[in-house]
């Protein structure tokens, strides 16, 4: 049939693919070779077309762009700039890395796809997965470039801007001086205990509150979630007014004396506890007002000479992500000559393997920093730079799950899936073991996919006890009462050593925080205290994993392997699945497509 004019190649290949997928559905036309021949042919075939769409130059984002446009003045661009370079320069880290594990599973893939090679389809599923993994980094890496050339080359222009993207929409913006602001604080007192609760205030009563009262859980509070409400160089501003005093008339000496130093002991514990928030601009401002304190008394110079001190530590452990992406990324491949990845995976021992997913995980959230779990950055366009560390390791606990689903698939042989059936379930035995929840349940999930549990023939050859431990595991992450198993076994955890939260509890806690209102419904200007103490605590709870030493060793070949773990996407994973157990097929169905694969490939050596 003729080609119809202004139909190009690209969609003629994609009627072609849908054309072998419906011969794959119907197993009884087709020998089973072929039908592997189809889907791994299907699976290079969308490499070559997501190749072919992946410009050489990169995609600035458009987000990003938005974020810079609505930064309010130049001290906030200055801040943005250097929040958005951390940010992209850590995720090119990240991807290089996986480009390396990339390059060396596809090195490996490509020795295996010799001799028999024609029908060693793992190999050939293994490959296809790893390139499309491959151009997908690849692509994000020349998009954060572009995004990185963007944010450098982003000129200021005057504006006149309410809201800044940066910040909540306060609607006390800060201009009053903090000793003359007269508002008061909304509190109540408990009728029992008769102690006071605050229940909210303006920036500048809060603050007030923070220095006469010396309150833990309230200066925690305030600083773990200050940035929902305000900015880090406001919060400068408001310690500097009370540094500088009120009026002559209002204070003494000795008063005022009081004061400064509790300024300076709030300022120490703002750089120990939120240092991350600090830009450039806000260091240079911060070290100026220090050096300028200094003058002010036998009492100011110990002061001040401490806090130098701090801030100049502080300073130099601040990771520098650009050099550490020339540093850390070599592309020497670890993955040894004649070892496959899926022979890494059988050699290796779970509890090694269970180790080495956790050190991954470990690795992006110990980087998790409060301002990613602020105000559903993670889940929001306009805030999704500052929650990278977040939305890597959703993306990283969404290619387990696949992963787990795919190894299974690409056993030919029914009892080849069932020993990668148990060993999955022995690997999820050895993460529970270590208290890796995070790994755990993205396993138990590829485990439990529709393409996976429709296997019946395989399922009943996995022994009964892999079945019951399989049970335990979902639910273990039942999420009925509140996931009470999960928060138990959580907390059990945290008393013994390190563990790894299971993330997407903290975020359903957070996002169901942030349903309460900013500000006090009767009094509409004054931010909402008791939600940022709620909010507090769950970042409280979840800084907890943070505090602890992962004291695991980096083993290779098999952390290179599990660095990028090479999936197909839910359609071929239930393409394949329907290979493997045709629909309303019995055994005997299985063993004769098996039969006829052997001999195929036997006739092919």
């Amino acid at each position: 049939m003729n080609q119809e004019p202004g139909i190009d190649e690209t969609a003629r290949r994609g009627s072609l693919t849908r054309t072998r997928a419906s011969k794959i559905i119907s197993p009884k036309k087709v020998p089973l070779a072929d039908k592997h021949h189809y889907i791994a042919e299907s699976v290079l075939e969308k490499v070559l077309n997501q190749l072919k769409e992946t410009r050489a130059e990169g995609q600035p984002n458009e987000q990003i762009a938005k974020v810079l446009e609505s930064h309010a003045g130049m001290e906030a661009l200055t801040a943005l700039r250097e929040r958005l370079k951390g940010s992209i320069l850590l995720s090119m880290w990240r991807d290089m890395k996986c480009l390396r594990a990339g390059s060396s599973q596809l090195a490996t893939n490509m020795l295996f796809l010799s001799g028999f090679v024609l029908n060693n389809y793992t190999s050939a599923f293994q490959m296809g997965s790893v390139l499309r993994l491959m151009s997908f980094r690849l692509k994000k890496l020349l998009n954060y470039l572009a995004t990185y050339h963007q944010v450098l080359a982003f000129v200021d222009h005057p504006r006149t801007l309410t809201n800044s993207v940066e910040l909540s929409p306060s609607l006390d913006r800060l201009e009053t001086n903090i000793w003359e602001d007269e508002t008061e604080l909304v509190s109540s007192v408990d009728p029992t205990t008769k102690d006071t609760k605050i229940l909210g205030g303006n920036v500048n009563q809060l603050i007030m509150y923070m220095v006469n009262n010396p309150d833990p859980t309230f200066l925690d509070t305030f600083m773990t979630c200050y940035q929902s409400f305000t900015s880090s160089a406001e919060i400068l501003d408001k310690f500097k007014q009370l540094y500088q005093g009120p009026p002559a008339s209002r204070s003494s000496k000795v008063q005022l004396l009081k004061v400064r130093v509790r300024v300076c002991i709030l300022m120490k514990y703002w750089i120990e506890r939120q240092f991350k928030d600090f830009d450039p601009g806000l260091i240079q401002q911060l070290h100026a007002f220090l050096q300028s304190i200094s003058s002010d008394g036998k009492e100011m110079v110990d002061m001040s000479s401490r806090l130098m001190n701090e801030l100049s530590s502080r300073v130099q452990e601040k990771p520098n992500y650009l050099s550490q992406l020339t540093r850390d990324i070599k592309f020497s491949a670890p993955i040894s000559v004649g070892m496959d990845p899926m022979s890494v995976f059988f050699k290796f021992e779970e509890a090694e393997m269970a180790r080495q997913l956790t050190l991954i995980d470990w690795n992006i959230i110990s980087k998790i920093e409060v301002t990613e779990l602020l105000r559903q950055a993670w889940s929001k366009p306009m805030l999704q730079h500052r929650a990278i560390n977040i939305i890597a390791l959703i993306e990283r606990a969404n290619h387990v799950s696949f992963w787990v689903a795919s190894v299974i698939l690409w056993q030919v042989m029914l009892v080849d899936r069932v020993k990668v059936i148990e060993k999955l379930i022995r690997l999820a035995e050895h993460l529970k073991a270590i208290n890796s929840f995070n790994t755990l349940i993205s396993v138990v999930a590829g485990l439990v996919m529709s393409p996976i549990s429709r296997l019946r023939m395989t399922w009943s050859k996995v022994g009964k006890e892999y079945i019951e431990k399989l049970k335990q595991f979902q639910h273990l992450f039942d999420s009925g009462n509140s996931y009470k198993l999960y928060r138990a076994a959580r907390l059990d955890a945290a008393a013994k050593g390190s563990y790894i939260p299971y993330i997407g509890v903290t975020l359903s806690d957070l996002v169901y925080a942030e349903e309460n209102p900013d500000f006090l419904r009767e009094h509409p200007t004054k931010i909402n205290f008791i939600k940022r103490e709620i909010v507090a605590k769950i970042i409280r709870d979840f800084q907890l994993c943070q505090q602890k030493i992962l004291s695991f060793e980096i083993v290779e070949p098999l952390h290179s392997y599990m660095q990028e773990l090479p999936h197909c996407d839910s359609k071929e994973l239930y393409d394949i699945s329907v290979l493997r157990e045709p629909k309303d097929a019995d055994i005997s169905v299985v063993e004769k497509l098996e039969t006829e694969f052997i001999e195929r490939r036997k006739t092919c050596m």
